[in-house]
C-alpha cells in the first residue's frame, strides 16, 4: 500500500521500529536519522543497517522492508517534492550517509528535548534539518555528475542577501545559460529563481523564532526590497505572514 501525505508540509517525527518485519511505500521522499539501537532496512535488494550517527534517504515511490532491534530509535523526516529546499537529486535515489561529527548528534539531542512539535514547528524543525542535510548529502556520490549540484547550493545558501541570476550561476558555473536553466531545474525540483526564494524564506525561521529582529530588517537582511515583498512571499510558501508565525512560534514556547 502506498502512503499518501494530506498536504504539503514536512513531518518530523520519532520512530520505533517493531521487531516484527514491516514494509511501507510513500508518493514522498524520506529521511532516516539514527538516534539509538538500531534497525534494518532493505530497498531494491540490497540492506541497510541504521545506527547512531547515520542516516538514509528513501526516495518517493521506494518499497521498503524494515525490522528494529529492542531500543531502536530514528528521526524520520517525510519530505513532499518542494516541502523543504533541498536539491531534488538529494532525494532521488537510496543513499545512507553519515551525520557531521558532532554537531549531528547535537541536532537530534536539541529535536528530543522539545518534545512533540505541532505543524508550525515541525515544519521549522525540518527546515533546520535539511540545511543540515544539504552539506552531509553533498558529500556523497552525486558529485560525480558533471552538475556540480552541491556546489551551486552551497553558493546560494552563502549568498541568500543578493540576488543571484541564472546568467550569472550559469557564467560562474561554466554553463550556456538556456542548458544551466533546464539543468538546475532538473536537479533541483525547480527554476533557478524559485529555489532562491524558498531558501530565503526558510533562512527567515531561525530569525523569526529568535524575536530580537523587527520583521523589516530581517526582509531587508534577506535581499526583500521591504516588508511588503517579504510578507507577500512569506505568505505564499507558508500560508500565513511572518508575524503570525512568531506568535505561532512564542506560544508554542510558552505552552
Amino acid at each position: 500500500m502506498i502512503r499518501h501525505r494530506a498536504h504539503n508540509d514536512p513531518l518530523v517525527e520519532w520512530r520505533h521500529y517493531g521487531e516484527e518485519p514491516a514494509r511501507h511505500r510513500h508518493d514522498f521522499s524520506q529521511v532516516l536519522l539514527g538516534y539509538s539501537g538500531s534497525s534494518e532496512l532493505e530497498i531494491g535488494g540490497r540492506a541497510y543497517r541504521m545506527t547512531e550517527g547515520t542516516g538514509l534517504v528513501i526516495p518517493a515511490g521506494a518499497c521498503h522492508d524494515f525490522v528494529g532491534e529492542p531500543g531502536n530509535c530514528q528521526l524520520v523526516l517525510d519530505l513532499p517534492a518542494g516541502s523543504v529546499a533541498l536539491p531534488a537529486a538529494f532525494l532521488d535515489r537510496t543513499r545512507q550517509f553519515s551525520l557531521p561529527a558532532g554537531a549531528g548528534g547535537a541536532l537530534l539531542h536539541a529535536v528530543r528535548a522539545q518534545g512533540a512539535l505541532n505543524r508550525v514547528a515541525a515544519r521549522g524543525m525540518a527546515v533546520a534539518i535539511a540545511s543540515r542535510l544539504s552539506l552531509a548529502l553533498g558529500i556523497a556520490p552525486c558529485e560525480v555528475r558533471t552538475f556540480p549540484v552541491a556546489h551551486i547550493d552551497r553558493f546560494l545558501r552563502a549568498n541568500l542577501h543578493r540576488n543571484v541570476s541564472a546568467a550569472d550561476l550559469a557564467s560562474r558555473f561554466g554553463w550556456g545559460e538556456r542548458r544551466f536553466h533546464d539543468l538546475f531545474r532538473e536537479a533541483f525540483g525547480c527554476p533557478p529563481h524559485q529555489y532562491q526564494m524558498r531558501l530565503r524564506l526558510e533562512a527567515a525561521l531561525p530569525l523569526l523564532t529568535d524575536g530580537k529582529e523587527a520583521l523589516v530588517d530581517i526582509g531587508l537582511r534577506l535581499g526583500f526590497p521591504d516588508q511588503a515583498a517579504f510578507t507577500r512571499g512569506f505568505r505564499r510558501h507558508f500560508g500565513m505572514p511572518p508575524g503570525q508565525w512568531r506568535r505561532h512560534i512564542v506560544a508554542g514556547i510558552t505552552r
